[in-house]
């Protein structure tokens, strides 16, 4: 990990710029704002919250916090070839693409099941800070942030049993991590979501999370905007950012078109637009945008699920948002692509119709929308101090889960440049996390802490191997199985290293 930079006089405000107007750089600017920094935030459009964070699924869902990185998504990519209808699609033209090749192989070696495992449990730590968060932070201005926050949880339906018998697995994976989770029968579906009675006969079983909630991120982005606003944070709209300056291991002032702005510190929130702007300093961050598309339709009470419901063979998400039902869905790696495919959107509508028996939710009135998902290689967004410069840091990469992760994320980022401990551990999130030096560094804590001899052996997972308490010693026995023992160690965790980290 880069030294982090801690405030020069804790009793100060030091100069914070944020670029990015999305739900991350806004959460960020509000948080660094808490600890009294002067913070400015750069956005290139007319107003907060316009890109990805405008019509996106709406869902907070700790419990959906498998990355997309797992060992089923090539076996979705290779089916999208033959189905009109898979969830998940591409396109060719990907592949003249020089970011794609500096993203998807590290994307596909995430994608084992150890992999899958570790990633899920880092998601699902950040998730379950970040849901707390966002609750806190709602309930201490419920005069202003009005979201239409009215989901009760979340219900994940499955109509195969050998899908369900993975939920139930997956699930038993996050009640270990902390995450209230119970598989439901077709009966107890139903009595806890009436809608979905006509899918009773069709259901082999759900999986039911009541940490879960939901709200309209375009409008809790607005609104928290104000609040920051009310609070001295300077929006600069409008502002196109050309390039970071930088002196030595510090950047100096990030140039504009409008000329040079100066600060002490430097968050880079801007989502897909991170890889370019980092780059202008020899920064590498692997992101790919993964497209995605949502309705917004009218609803009454009465055709309204009261939970999130998410269909997992069409992997169609519903949630209520006040009056509105928002339908999002479909995962297409087209680049930089919005233009809104209309076969797309009839999946999602038709989708819902089936879903809540409800042929009169009105497509001709719908809102349609599409937009693009700054996706990591693992899926686990990059949060924390660049490796390269001190008093740069990066609040990117949430993918899917941008909503769910927001405030978290946001929360780490100013209690890193307070130089104060974060509730989650920072190193699962390194920036740098992709690059030869993380690989070496850990490889170099995995040496020096090795087994010494005299000590009953023991199984550490690998996510926990860097992380042990003062009690917990490894050991190996004594004599030349010893010196075996600490080369196969040793091994195993270069392959780890291989696997996991590229």
């Amino acid at each position: 990990m880069a030294q982090i930079l801690a405030p020069k006089d804790h009793q100060t405000s030091q100069k914070v710029v944020v670029v990015g107007g999305g739900l991350i750089g806004v959460t960020t600017a509000y948080y660094l704002r808490k600890e009294g920094h002067d913070v400015t935030v750069i956005e290139q459009g007319n107003a907060v919250g316009m890109e990805t964070s405008f019509a996106n699924g709406g869902i907070i869902c700790p419990s959906l916090t498998k990355p997309w990185a797992n060992p089923d998504m090539p076996k979705m990519l290779w089916h999208s070839l033959t189905s009109n209808d898979s969830p998940v699609k591409f396109n060719f033209s990907i592949f003249l693409m020089p970011q794609f090749w500096r993203w998807g192989p590290l994307y596909l070696m995430n994608c084992t099941p150890k992999s899958t495992e570790r990633n899920t449990q880092r998601l699902f730590n950040l998730a379950k800070y970040s849901t707390k968060s966002y609750l806190e932070l709602l309930r201490a201005h419920p005069e202003i942030l009005q979201c239409d926050q009215t989901s009760r949880g979340s219900l994940q339906l499955y109509k195969a049993d050998a899908a369900f018998t993975k939920a139930k697995k997956q699930a038993a994976i996050l009640s270990s991590f902390g995450c209230p989770v119970s598989p439901l029968d077709p009966k107890a579906i139903v009595e806890l979501e009436p809608t979905l009675k006509s899918q009773e006969e069709l259901l082999v079983g759900a999986v039911f999370s009541e940490m879960d909630t939901n709200g309209d991120a375009h409008k809790f982005t607005t609104q928290l905007a104000q609040i920051c606003q009310q609070d001295g944070v300077k929006f600069l709209f409008n502002t196109q950012v050309k390039s970071l300056k930088v002196d030595n291991d510090q950047v100096r002032a990030i140039q504009t078109a409008d000329g040079e702005i100066q600060a002490d510190y430097f968050v880079v929130a801007a989502g897909n637009h991170t890889p370019s702007l980092a780059k202008t300093i020899g920064v590498n961050v692997p992101i790919f945008p993964v497209k995605g598309y949502s309705i917004t339709i009218s609803v009454d009470d009465a055709h309204a699920p009261q939970v999130n419901v998410i269909d997992d063979a069409s992997k169609i998400y519903v949630t209520r948002l006040g009056n509105s039902l928002r339908v999002s869905g479909c995962a297409e790696l087209v680049g930089y692509d919005f233009s809104i495919d209309s076969s797309r959107t009839g999946v999602l509508l038709n989708g819902v119709k089936r879903l809540l028996n409800n042929d009169q939710l009105d497509g001709t009135t719908a809102r349609y929308w599409t937009g693009l998902r700054p996706v990591a290689p693992d899926d686990v967004p990059f949060v924390g101090p660049s490796d390269k410069y001190k008093n740069l840091y990066l609040n990117c990469g949430h993918g899917s889960k941008g909503f769910t992760l927001s405030c978290g994320s946001a929360k780490m980022v100013a209690d890193i440049i307070a130089n104060r401990p974060s509730e989650v551990n920072i190193e699962d999130y390194a920036t740098d996390r992709f690059s030869v030096r993380y690989a070496m560094r850990k490889l170099q804590a995995a040496i020096a802490g090795l087994p010494t001899p005299q000590v009953e052996p023991i199984s550490v997972p690998f996510a926990n191997r860097f992380t042990l308490s003062p009690s917990e010693t490894v050991g190996t026995p004594i004599g030349p199985v010893a010196s075996v023992a600490a080369v196969t160690s040793t091994s195993t965790l270069f392959v780890d290293f291989l696997l996991g980290v590229f």
